[in-house]
């Protein structure tokens, strides 16, 4: 072969590397498209307007609440199917990352509900979970925008009607009866009349594992994305937020999320083995110390809240008919007191990250 032969063959193949090169298609920063992902909706209840400092956002709540994903939702659930649909968010969620491998513990007001009797507080809108480092990379890695899919009981309300993915529920008759098994383990269920076929009994529900491409950056600056992944029930819109502790790089004991909490690496590691909402679930090692520091010593002791009472004896949050009048009796007492007058404001110095007092950086 001449010189000129091989340098025109050279030539050749460049030319043809450059081109595909330039074929491959750059991925974008930005969420599933409502058409790629919509399921029975006909538009996009989210609500995509711009920040209002011009920054990049991933996630889109919906336009009628900051807890549904607006891709999915129609509507603001009502109190009995939001309580059993994020019952149903949590259990998916801990059975699917125990299948996939992917560490995640509970934290924040869903670790004080486990607190108190290992089940989500009636009041509560929604789930907080955190995952390590590798398991963020592992998720975002090999499960990206992956659906999931559970049979699970049909929710025990109404009569005739539609549940909220929009099919027909079965007429029920009184009564309950314990599902045995699937995710419907400890979960009460209409008693379904004898007739009906065992199918009609059950659905099955989707969900999305979404995780944000932004979790790269770890800047708590970017608080556009303080959310790193999302578990998100396809039939309703609500979800998971997903958020990762990091290690500070200046200062390995102390861990942090985007979201400017920070911990100390001893308070979380080792996990925890427990039970939340009949699952396995991890918990923080420190658990006690780090619900008194969120939300003080009371929480852990105080056994009236947001209208409910807790019962020991059935170790259930229950509603308490004269709540209503002792908040207006109080607030009364509070006018006539005068507490309910203006004080001054006194200045209180910004700190970056929200922090307990016992950190020490040094």
């Amino acid at each position: 072969m001449s010189v000129l032969s091989g340098v025109t063959l050279i030539l050749a193949v460049l030319f043809i590397s450059i081109r595909l090169v330039h074929a491959i298609p750059q991925l974008q920063k930005r969420d599933a498209d409502f058409w790629n992902v919509r399921t029975y909706l006909t538009e996009d209840n989210s609500d995509r307007g711009p920040t209002p400092d011009g920054g990049q956002k991933y996630f889109h709540e919906a336009k009628f609440h900051h807890h549904y994903d607006g891709r999915f939702a129609a509507r603001e659930l009502l109190e009995a199917e939001r309580h059993y649909t994020l019952r149903l968010l949590v259990k998916t969620y801990l059975r699917a990352m125990d299948d996939l491998g992917a560490e995640t513990w509970i934290m924040h007001g869903t670790l004080l509900g486990w607190w108190w009797n290992g089940h989500i507080m009636p009041w509560d809108t929604d789930i907080d979970v955190q995952v390590s480092e590798s398991g963020i990379e592992h998720l975002a890695g090999y499960y990206n925008m992956t659906v999931h899919q559970f049979q699970i009981p049909r929710a025990p309300w109404g009569e005739e009607g539609s549940s909220p993915d929009g099919t027909t529920l079965p007429h029920v008759s009184g009564g309950t009866v314990e599902v045995a098994s699937g995710l419907g383990g400890g979960l009460k269920v209409p008693d379904y009349k004898p007739e009906m076929m065992e199918e009609e009994r059950v659905q099955h529900r989707r969900y999305l594992l979404e995780i944000n491409p932004f979790y790269k950056n770890d800047s708590i600056a970017d608080k556009w994305n303080v959310i790193d992944g999302r578990w998100i029930d396809m039939s309703t819109g609500l979800f998971i937020d997903i958020t990762t502790l990091r290690t500070n790089i200046s200062n390995p004991k102390i861990m942090y999320c985007k979201d400017k909490h920070r911990y100390l690496a001893d308070d979380i590691f080792p996990l925890r083995d427990s039970k939340f909402e009949g699952e396995p679930a991890k918990i923080p090692f420190a658990y006690s110390q780090l619900l008194q520091e969120e939300y003080g010593p009371l929480s852990l002791i105080w056994k009236m809240f947001m209208g409910h009472k807790f019962d020991e004896r059935v170790k259930q949050w229950l509603i308490d008919p004269d709540w209503a009048d002792r908040v207006r009796r109080n607030n009364q007492r509070l006018r006539l007191l005068g507490a309910t007058r203006r004080r001054p404001q006194t200045s209180k110095p910004k700190t970056a990250l929200k922090e307990p007092s016992r950190f020490n950086d040094g």
